[in-house]
């Protein structure tokens, strides 16, 4: 999936950095991994299939809204605060 931006937000709108989803680990995946498993995703699902599968903080993403112009995630950790990752084509 082409995009030109990727914007990580909380559930209050506040803005957060990519890095914050990657682990502290060795092996933990990074914000370059998040970028090539996005655009290696044929559509939103296929992207939070991509995601999951990486080494991240967050496993679990579904699709919030998808647009002609962008595509929002949603991830809901254990304690139910919302994350969205708007990805924008």
């Amino acid at each position: 999936m082409k995009f030109t931006r990727l914007d990580l937000r909380n559930g209050m709108g506040t803005a957060c950095s990519l890095s914050n989803i990657c682990g502290y680990w060795p092996t933990a995946s990074g914000v370059i991994d998040i970028e090539d498993a996005i655009e290696d995703a044929t559509d939103a699902e296929d992207a939070c299939r991509r995601l999951g599968q990486l080494d991240l903080l967050w496993k679990t993403w579904s699709v919030n809204r998808e647009t002609d112009s962008y595509v929002r995630l949603l991830h809901i950790d254990g304690f139910g605060n919302h994350q969205y990752l708007t990805i924008t084509k």
